[in-house]
């Protein structure tokens, strides 16, 4: 699902800016993958609302129901 301010890809994109300083390797790896696999597809905030989810379901078993 397309967001109507999805963030513009004609930009020099780059992801490092948003590893958070608490954050370790794994978690960031799977926060990283999902913010360059769908960055075009979501809004900012969005995008790192669903990619920390995404890391939780990964790190931390989290569930989402």
């Amino acid at each position: 699902m397309s967001d109507d301010h999805s963030m513009d890809t004609t930009e020099t994109f780059d992801v490092e800016r948003f590893r958070l300083t608490n954050e370790n390797d794994q978690q960031w790896f799977y926060r990283k993958q999902f913010i360059e696999a769908f960055r075009s597809e979501y809004s900012e905030e969005r995008l790192l609302c669903l990619a920390q989810c995404y890391a939780n379901t990964k790190c931390l078993g989290c569930m989402y129901i």
